[in-house]
């Protein structure tokens, strides 16, 4: 599954990266802040298409196609290109994210940012790396001293206004991409931590078993494990990730919203 994965994540991106600033937004979803270009579809076939040619009996999970049930105890995650956002104004946060989970657990896992070439990768057990190099989280322990990013849909800031501004006061200052690079971010010791308000399992399902891997806490809004559920894919989840050592000093903050 590993090749498979890779693969796909490679195809997916050199897709993406020949349609930067030429793929147009054509459709808009159901929330403003969501939209579909082309890319997006072109990206997702290939991804099924690759993963088809070789697990054909796997389920499949995917942003724009659905769900795609065959009983198998393996379900391939995926979106296809993770930023649509950005990618459709020209601004280069974007990548493509690909797990595996076994029942709903993630065993597998891969984000590749296709304009930078960098490919992070884990599987169960063993230390995430970026273009197999393994990456290990610094244990800050003074919030005052980290990038803190904080992402949300625009529907959410009159409900979180006031969890934004306690966050700004704690931390040296906030930054988002509203995208996966956020969390390969925190991976590589750039931001300390990183809270997304509204998030599926094509989102995060990835990172979260990348995340930990590394070094970090993955938690959700309460500190609760997340808890992936395949036979509800519309699920929105409250993502938040940081080094152990700040992580429960930050979730007493997120408690106070």
């Amino acid at each position: 599954m590993e090749e498979t994965l890779i693969k796909a994540l490679k195809e997916a991106g050199k897709i993406i990266k020949e349609n930067f600033n030429l793929s147009k937004c054509i459709e808009q979803k159901s929330h403003p802040s969501q939209v579909l270009t082309q890319t997006d579809l072109d990206s997702e076939k290939i991804i099924i298409n690759t993963i088809k040619q070789n697990f054909p009996n796997h389920n499949i999970l995917s942003e724009e196609k659905g769900f795609e049930d065959n009983d198998s105890e393996y379900t391939w995650v995926i979106d296809p290109l993770d930023g649509t956002s950005n990618f459709a104004v020209g601004i280069p946060w974007f990548g493509v994210i690909i797990s595996v989970l076994q029942d709903s657990f993630p065993i597998l896992a891969g984000v590749y940012l296709p304009m930078t070439d960098e490919l992070y990768f884990t599987k169960k057990g063993f230390q995430t790396t970026k273009n197999n190099q393994k990456l290990f989280l610094k244990k800050e322990a003074e919030l005052k001293n980290i990038l803190f990013s904080f992402s949300l849909d625009n529907s959410q800031g009159e409900k979180y206004s006031k969890l934004f501004g306690k966050i700004v006061d704690k931390v040296r200052n906030v930054r988002s991409t509203n995208s996966v690079l956020d969390f390969c971010l925190v991976m590589e010791n750039k931001f300390g931590a990183s809270l997304n308000l509204n998030t599926k399992i094509w989102d995060i399902a990835g990172p979260s078993l990348l995340l930990n891997n590394s070094g970090a806490q993955v938690t959700d809004f309460i500190g609760k494990d997340l808890e992936f559920d395949l036979e509800n894919p519309n699920k929105d989840y409250i993502f938040f990730t940081s080094n152990r050592k700040i992580h429960l000093e930050i979730l007493e903050i997120l408690k106070e919203q």
